[in-house]
């Protein structure tokens, strides 16, 4: 059995630093789990089209995780450019339902 060459992990993968750091990537990937469960949670079937709560996208998922945008990219395959946007609008999109929820909690209910 051939033992793989110093500067490589296990599986022969390169630990140049072009890639994700392993215990970041668990993160990201526990991170996306819990999402899914969260958002399916809130849903209920998670494959309704016609749900309020949209889908979170995996790229802002993973940067509320705490992955870089680079990370992200190299871990999606996506364009880093791409990724920056995807996080973004997320974040916009989240924040505007945010202050549209406690505008909505602030206005006096009918018949209250």
């Amino acid at each position: 059995m051939a033992r793989p060459q110093r500067g490589t992990g296990q599986d022969g993968a390169s630990n140049d630093g072009t890639g994700v750091d392993a215990n970041r990537a668990i993160v990201g990937l526990l991170a996306l789990a819990v999402a899914d469960r969260e958002e399916r949670l809130v849903r209920g079937d998670s494959s309704r089209p016609d749900s309020k709560f949209p889908a979170r996208r995996s790229e802002a998922v993973l940067a509320d995780a705490g992955l870089s945008t680079t990370e992200i990219a190299r871990v999606t395959g996506k364009d880093y450019a791409v990724v920056q946007g995807l996080v973004r609008r997320d974040r916009e999109a989240r924040e505007a339902r945010k202050k549209s929820s406690r505008v909505t909690a602030a206005t006096p209910q009918e018949g209250a």
